[in-house]
């Protein structure tokens, strides 16, 4: 009996321990592993979502960079084209400006020049007269080997080049212009005072060997005034050239005439007067323009 007891003992724990089993890995385990797999399709879905989320924003953000980039440098070129547009604008107005001042100084002093010459005429008579115009086509001829056309030249040699540097450019012309025409002016300056008979003899007159020596030094002081008159010119600057040349007339009508009463009724010496008068003028001007 009791191996009877003990045999089918174990056979009942065995039974039991086997349906236990059976029944916590049939039922039960089923449940637990199709939970777990659903929790983890739903945590891969869930990274998957948000990886896509982040992939997305990041799509979005990368599009929003471009497109400020993209605004960004359209707005720098706008920006670049209107400082252009205004720096042309600018310039223009200067041109402009310039012609302006440099024409109504000229008219000015073409005006004054004219108005010079009725009362000199008057004062002179025709024989003063003579001999004051016959110095002129000389004079004209030593200006125009010294400098004709150097203000147009050197302007356009200062304008020209890279903007940045424009005024060591003007300043470096400026002194070589000053040293070759000064002297250019000097030599003719010397060859007219000293061959003044000579010029006044050519001409059939040798009375007019005053004013050969009186305008002499005015070939000189033009030769100064030409370089900084391209100077200014080259920066845009008319004004200093519109001055100078009313200030030439000026001087001229006004120490012309003074000189021309002082030395009547020597016509002669009163027609050398007048020619100093034109020295006179260039030395203010050249003053002006230095000053």
């Amino acid at each position: 009996m009791p191996f009877f007891i003990r045999k089918n003992g174990r056979k009942l724990k065995s039974i039991a321990d086997g349906k236990s089993g059976s029944f916590i890995g049939g039922g039960d385990g089923r449940k637990v592993e199709s939970a777990a797999t659903s929790a983890a399709a739903n945590a891969a879905a869930n990274v998957a979502e948000r990886a896509t989320e982040n992939v997305v924003l990041s799509a979005a953000d990368s599009s929003d960079n471009g497109s400020i980039a993209e605004n960004l440098q359209v707005k720098s070129l706008q920006g670049k084209a209107s400082l252009e547009e205004a720096a042309a604008s600018s310039e223009r107005r200067r041109i402009f400006s310039g012609a302006a001042i440099l024409g109504a100084g000229t008219f000015l002093a073409k005006l004054l020049g004219a108005l010079y010459r009725i009362p000199l005429t008057a004062l002179l008579g025709g024989a003063g007269i003579g001999l004051y115009q016959l110095v002129f086509p000389a004079y004209t001829v030593l200006l125009d080997f010294s400098g004709a056309g150097a203000p147009s030249a050197l302007s356009k040699l200062i304008a020209g080049g890279e903007p940045e540097r424009k005024e060591r450019r003007a300043h470096d012309y400026l002194t070589v212009g000053l040293k070759l025409f000064a002297s250019l002016g000097a030599i003719f300056s010397l060859f007219m005072f000293v061959f003044s008979k000579m010029l006044a003899r050519a001409q059939g007159d040798e009375n007019a060997f005053l004013s050969y020596a009186a305008i002499a030094p005015a070939v000189f002081l033009v030769c100064l005034i030409t370089p900084f008159r391209g100077y200014f010119q080259g920066l845009m600057n008319m004004k200093p050239t519109a001055v100078s040349q009313i200030t030439e007339q000026l001087f001229k009508l006004v120490f012309g005439l003074l000189f021309v009463k002082l030395f009547m009724p020597n016509v002669p010496l009163a027609a050398a007067g007048a020619a100093l008068a034109i020295t006179v003028s260039e030395g203010a001007a050249a003053l002006y323009l230095y000053l």
